[in-house]
């Protein structure tokens, strides 16, 4: 029997029927045999029938820009890879699926390209390689035989500077919220600060880097995590991210007495207040709790309300440490009398 340009995957198979015909152990009985035998040998009529049919298979292609010139600085986001769908017989199938990985990659010539360029600027421009040029750089590695049914992506736009960049702060995007009995101290981004590649005209325009927008809910400890830099059509942000510190801690409720003083007084006159002390309720951290002191507070009560006369006075929070919330006074008003200093 001749085998033919198959014989490298029937050689294996008649080999392994063989000995498995050739078994006499015990455990090993004919119905057993027989019935593995029949299972090889309908494995190998499926896979000959499905070699025979028209099949589709995905190819990654590496991607890369050759011919960069030293003052150049790619700013978009290119792809690493491409994928290309293509159709073929299923022995056809089989030589990609073997083949090398090196075997597969797409070079765009960055000077010949730019030379074609559609969109040119003052510090870079932008050059395409649209659909028509990628199906004829990739038909070069395909088969005759093969069909290209698709590329993805089918086209690139592809942004540049010419190495024109300035320095602009990052700022945090999102929402970052405490667990219950939590509060966030203080939020920090390592660095403050990035480097922004661009065209001139872009360069103008940019003031301040954004992170792309994250959400942290339920903090129970602290964070440190990186977040990735906002992308932007054109502009290359260096580093592409930045690290992420939130302080998280546990917070308690203190509680003290504050004097309550008078302002717009008349300097002959003096106000004295009933009660002259009220009560200061707040929510601290765990660690700022014996930091925060009665003179941290200014309560007053103005005595341009008193002499237009009443029974009681509000009184007024006018300031509190920036480490404190949910800030509550008790009482809210207070009885007021006014007396001549004596000479």
């Amino acid at each position: 029997m001749t085998m033919g340009r198959n014989s490298w995957f029937l050689r294996p198979l008649l080999s392994v029927i063989k000995k498995i015909r050739g078994l006499r152990y015990p455990e090993v009985n004919r119905e057993l045999s027989l019935f593995l035998v029949f299972l090889i040998v309908s494995i190998v009529f499926w896979f000959f029938q499905v070699c025979r049919e028209e099949t589709r298979y995905e190819i990654n292609y590496a991607l890369n820009i050759t011919n960069i010139p030293k003052n150049v600085i790619i700013t978009s986001d290119v792809p690493d890879s491409i994928k290309v769908t293509v159709s073929d017989y299923g022995f056809k199938i089989l030589d990609y699926f073997f083949a090398s990985k090196d075997q597969y990659r797409v070079d765009v010539d960055f000077s010949k390209m730019t030379n074609s360029s559609t969109w040119k600027v003052s510090g870079g421009g932008v050059f395409t390689v649209d659909n028509s040029n990628m199906r004829r750089i990739v038909g070069k590695t395909l088969k005759s035989s093969s069909k290209m049914l698709s590329i993805n992506p089918s086209s690139l736009d592809v942004y540049y500077s010419t190495g024109e960049s300035k320095r602009v702060p990052v700022k945090f995007n999102g929402s970052v919220k405490a667990a219950q009995q939590h509060l966030i101290r203080g939020m920090r981004l390592t660095p403050d600060s990035v480097d922004i590649y661009a065209t001139y005209s872009q360069l103008d325009t940019l003031h301040v880097v954004y992170t792309e927008y994250s959400t942290f809910k339920n903090l129970e400890d602290s964070l440190h995590t990186h977040v990735k830099t906002q992308q932007m059509i054109g502009v290359k942000v260096v580093p592409g991210s930045v690290m992420l510190d939130v302080a998280v801690d546990l917070y308690t409720e203190k509680k003290i007495t504050v004097p309550i003083l008078a302002e717009n007084m008349p300097e002959n006159l003096v106000l004295r207040s009933f009660p002259v002390r009220c009560e200061v309720t707040f929510q601290v951290s765990a660690s700022d709790f014996d930091d925060v002191k009665e003179e941290d507070f200014l309560i007053v009560v103005d005595y341009n309300a008193v002499k237009e006369g009443g029974e009681r006075y509000p009184i007024r929070l006018v300031s509190y440490p920036d480490n404190v919330s949910n800030v509550r006074v008790t009482p809210k008003t207070v009885e007021c009398i006014v007396e001549e200093l004596a000479n």
